[in-house]
């Protein structure tokens, strides 16, 4: 960013089936409870499961139906344990919202939105623990870690938050995660030398 060396960024880049469950930052268990916002069609679902086979819990949160469909259909016929799918969204209230739905990735709360949807706050939505949270929301990602601040608080989730939607995301959700807790251990990595899909990682 400061530079505008294209170059640097392509040095850094990160293979992109490491996104989210990166193994020279993330340990798991077989033990976990993952709560994946905006799992889209089930393809982080899909690279955890062939990546650790067992899990205690998986909470698959999508807002749109169709996408719910299709992450049913491609997990099922995987036969994967312990799946839990959510439509809503995720923020720091509970309300309804118009959104944008479709089949790609970029589904987003917009005024103009074809559909109305509820958004809850995750604090609300799952009261088991969880030991991972993974966030790609299109720059609802803030939004969210406002209302899951009791389960980051109490349990210290492992976090992976995408840091792209909006120009000071990488700032502004860093100095939120460690306003809630000043303990975790911060990490940033590229999957496109774009600077989109760079995640950070609280663990």
């Amino acid at each position: 960013r400061v530079s505008y060396d294209r170059d640097y960024l392509d040095s850094c880049v990160r293979p992109v089936q490491d996104q989210y469950l990166d193994s020279k930052i993330m340990k798991f268990k077989e033990d976990e409870v993952i709560v994946d916002c905006g799992s889209f069609i089930g393809d982080n679902a899909l690279s955890y499961f062939k990546y650790m086979k067992k899990v205690k819990k998986y909470y698959l949160i999508e807002p749109d139906e169709n996408n719910i469909l299709i992450s049913k259909r491609i997990l099922n016929n995987e036969n994967f344990e312990n799946i839990e799918y959510i439509q809503c969204a995720t923020g720091k209230e509970n309300k309804e919202f118009r959104f944008v739905s479709g089949t790609s990735g970029g589904t987003y709360i917009s005024q103009e939105g074809d559909k109305i949807i509820s958004i809850s706050r995750r604090d609300d939505l799952i009261k088991e623990p969880a030991t991972f949270i993974k966030m790609d929301i299109e720059g609802e990602e803030a939004s969210t870690l406002e209302g899951a601040i009791e389960q980051i608080k109490n349990n210290k989730p492992k976090l992976a938050v995408c840091a792209y939607h909006k120009p000071n995301d990488l700032i502004n959700l860093t100095n939120l995660v460690l306003s809630i807790r000043n303990d975790y251990k911060v990490f940033l990595r590229l999957y496109f030398s774009g600077f989109c899909e760079a995640v950070l990682y609280f663990i």
